[in-house]
């Protein structure tokens, strides 16, 4: 049987191309795979320390220990926005009965200032 030129897959030439080809592939599956694998290493160094938990003592009684009810204040250090965090909140449950829960409460946003030492909100 005689294969005609158009036909035969096995020529020197288009197999260089080939392997052009999956070399070509693998490179750019290469360079993914990296960039990739750096993004969440950028992003985690631009998050760091981005979050602050401040542990509150109730009444401000810095003796009293917050092992049996702990609250924590967490703020947003990049754009302002604080909550409260509690274990073992007093709740109203759906039949108006009393019970324990964790809650984390939006407490609002700060105002952000030009410059450190500048006040932002005064009231009279």
């Amino acid at each position: 049987m005689i294969k005609s030129k158009n036909s035969y897959h096995g020529s020197g030439a288009s197999t260089a191309t080939s392997r052009q080809k999956k070399a070509g592939r693998r490179l750019l599956l290469l360079c993914m795979i990296v960039a990739t694998a750096a993004l969440p290493a950028a992003a985690a160094a631009d998050e760091d320390g981005r979050y602050r938990a401040i542990v509150l003592h109730e009444g401000g009684a810095s003796a009293q220990s917050a092992a049996l009810s702990p609250k924590v204040f967490i703020l947003d250090s990049r754009d302002g926005h604080m909550w409260t965090w509690e274990q073992n909140a007093r709740m109203n449950g759906p039949k108006g009965d009393l019970r324990f829960g964790t809650t984390t409460i939006y407490q609002g946003r700060l105002k952000v200032g030009s410059h450190m030492g500048e006040v932002v909100e005064q009231n009279r």
